[in-house]
Parts: C-alpha cells; sequence; structure tokens
C-alpha cells in the first residue's frame, strides 16, 4: 500500500483514481474529502475519528503528528511505502524507526538545496542566476537599489523582499543586523515555473512551464506570494527561451544528484524584458504545490504526470510512460485566492461566504494570507 499522508489532501491528488493500493490520509473533513469519499476514493480522515481538541494537538506537530496518530492506531504497518509533501530529518528518522518505505528526497540533501544561500553556493557555477552576493545586512548600506534581498529559509515569498531604497534596508536591517542574506540583483521579467524529476538512474524528467502568477491584487496582500499558475502564457515564448528554462532544470537536477538527490523537485526562472534572456531564481526541493493540478492536466492529454513517474521509478515497477511535453498544448490556469482580511476565517465561514468560488480550503481556518479557495480551469 502507498499512504499520501498531508495536511491538505489536495497535495495528493493526481492519481487518486489510477492506483487501487493508494490511501490519503489527512486530518480535516472537507468539501473535498466528501467528494472523494463519494467517488470511492481510499481516504482516511481524523477528524472522523478523534476528539476535537486531541485533532488540534496532532495538527500543531504537523505531517509528523499525523504520522505518529497513524503509527499508534497501526493504519501504516510495516513494510508499507509512505509519500509526504515535504520530507525533515523527523519525518525520514520517524518512518525508519516504523519500518515504513518513505518515498521522498533524503532530508540532509534536500535542506542543503532549499535553502537560499547554500543552494547559491552550490549551484552558482551550475546556472545562471542574476548578478549575486552573500552578506549580512549591516554590510549593505551601500549596496545600490533597487536589489533582492532573501534570507535563508521562508516559504511563499515571507522571506523574500524588493529592497527599493535606503528606507527599505534600514528597516529590515533594524531587526536583523548580523543575519545573513541571498542579494540579487532586480531584473524585471516574467517568472516561470518549471516542475522536474530527478530519477535514480540520474536522468531528469520536466514537466510544463507555467508562468509564476505572482502578487494577483485579487488574490493576496502580499506583491511577493504566489497565488497560481498559467499554463498557456509559455506558448508565447520563443523556443530558444523554453529551451533555456528546460536546460536550468536539467542542470539544477544533475547538479542534486551528483550529492544524492531523488524525486521531485521545481524550479523558477525569470526571463528578463530587456534581453529576453533566462535566469535562473531558485529550486524547492520537495513536491511542487502545482504537481496534483499538472497531473490532471497531463492525463487529459495522455502523457505520464510526474507523479506517476516517480512512483513507477521508486517501486522499480513496469509501466507505459509517454513524458509530457514542455509546453501544454490546452489552455489551462491555477489561481489560489488568500485570506486578505488579516483575521482568521473558520471552515464554517468560508463555506459561506465563497461557496460557488470554486474549490474550498480544506483547513478548518484560514489565517491571513492562507489559502480560502483556488480555481482551475
Amino acid at each position: 500500500m502507498i499512504y499520501y499522508v498531508t495536511l491538505d489532501p489536495e497535495r495528493a491528488l493526481g492519481l487518486e483514481d489510477m492506483l487501487s493500493s493508494y490511501t490519503i490520509i489527512c486530518p480535516y473533513r472537507s468539501e473535498l474529502t466528501e467528494k472523494l469519499k463519494r467517488d470511492g476514493v481510499n481516504i482516511v480522515v481524523l477528524e472522523d475519528q478523534v476528539a476535537t481538541k486531541e485533532l488540534e494537538k496532532i495538527v500543531e506537530r504537523g505531517t509528523y503528528g499525523i504520522l505518529q496518530f497513524v503509527s499508534d492506531r497501526k493504519i501504516i504497518v510495516k513494510n508499507n511505502y509512505v509519500m509526504v509533501l515535504k520530507n525533515s530529518q523527523l519525518i525520514e528518522d520517524f518512518c525508519k524507526k516504523q519500518g515504513w518505505k518513505l518515498l521522498a528526497p533524503t532530508a540532509k540533501v534536500a535542506e542543503k538545496f532549499e535553502n537560499k544561500i547554500s543552494q547559491y553556493r552550490l549551484l552558482k557555477d551550475v546556472v545562471p542566476y542574476p548578478k549575486a552576493c552573500v552578506s549580512t545586512l549591516e554590510k549593505l548600506e551601500l549596496h545600490r537599489h533597487p536589489f533582492v534581498l532573501q534570507f535563508n529559509r521562508g516559504h511563499s515569498g515571507n522571506t523574500t523582499f524588493f529592497i527599493t531604497s535606503k528606507k527599505d534596508l534600514e528597516k529590515l536591517t533594524k531587526k536583523f543586523p548580523k543575519r545573513e542574506a541571498k542579494i540579487s540583483k532586480y531584473i524585471k521579467g516574467k517568472t516561470y515555473t518549471l516542475n522536474c524529476l530527478v530519477l535514480k538512474s540520474g536522468k531528469v524528467i520536466t514537466g510544463s512551464v507555467s508562468e509564476q502568477i505572482t502578487g494577483l491584487k485579487s488574490a493576496t496582500n502580499n506583491p511577493n506570494t504566489t497565488c497560481g499558475n498559467d499554463f498557456t502564457s509559455p506558448r508565447k515564448l520563443a523556443v530558444n527561451q523554453v529551451k533555456a528554462i528546460r536546460k536550468i532544470a536539467k542542470n539544477v537536477g544533475k547538479a542534486m544528484y551528483k550529492r544524492g538527490y531523488r524525486g521531485l523537485f521545481g524550479i523558477d526562472a525569470i526571463i528578463e524584458n530587456r534581453t529576453a534572456s533566462a535566469y535562473f531564481i531558485e529550486v524547492n526541493t520537495h513536491q511542487p504545490a502545482s504537481i496534483s493540478f499538472e497531473a490532471k492536466l497531463h492525463r487529459k492529454i495522455g502523457k505520464t504526470p510526474l507523479m506517476e513517474y516517480f512512483i513507477l521509478d521508486s517501486l522499480r515497477a513496469a509501466g507505459s510512460r509517454k513524458p509530457p511535453p514542455i509546453i501544454l498544448p490546452i489552455s489551462a490556469r491555477q489561481i489560489i485566492y488568500r485570506n486578505k482580511t488579516g483575521k482568521i476565517l473558520s471552515r464554517e465561514y468560508i463555506a459561506k461566504i465563497y461557496k460557488d468560488k470554486g474549490l474550498l480550503s480544506r483547513m478548518k481556518f484560514a489565517k491571513p494570507n492562507e489559502e480560502i479557495y483556488r480555481i482551475q480551469r
């Protein structure tokens, strides 16, 4: 059996109707989980089994907390396969102790490439970064504006800052004078995302390029927050630009493979307006957020999704595989609308106010800038 353990069941979608041995485990009951049950998908919802207070304690510990619960209840037993959105050393050690086979990149290697500063040091000679350096904030007073400042760790743009004036920098320097950051030349252009997979053989498989929708005012208050993917707009890219993005992805994958990386990852690249050149922004060493949506799109056109490639490769299973196209031949877009109210919104409130908007949040509460609903079309 393969168990996908996640806080958000949407992340586990794409192959749920293809694999009879596939089970999704998540904490909360939602519109999505009820639909999956009606469709006959194997799904375990903790809210159906435990009291609210106990569930809250489980969720506080994230995916690791869910793994502890299913271990105690013997929902997953020895020698079964486990999948998670993002691995950690804690999760890896726990799965090993339980005798579970974890289908994920090794935590130690993934972390080295995930963190912005160590990532830069490992890849600066491999891919075309915009001009960049690493420095503490207190030494940046004379640095030329504008530039992009990134702290070592972050999520959805919460530690990325566009510095356009001395005043912008002073605010951060006052809080974090000794903190190291990666400083990059600010480049005007469109950002593109490409989901990828490093196979056990070292071969790098790429998905379809999408334009990254960032800072959409109707979807978020944070101009740095990613809020979707547009798979249609890359058709306007020149052939050499598409090749450049794919080359970046493959070079990153090969560099990570040499250090022991196996599994899914995603890269962001930017096409500069002025020169039309492609530059590497960053790599995310876990299952990209758009993998499940992309899987549906690839199946729709009769191609093998990266998630299926990953599972087959992990299990050493045979299968007829048709690689996905680098440019998707059909129109597709996903937009994630986030909480712009500044308040914590309950599941009940979201269901009432946003009922007919799209796929509603699968969580019990949505904090500021967390997802309320998403539209996939």
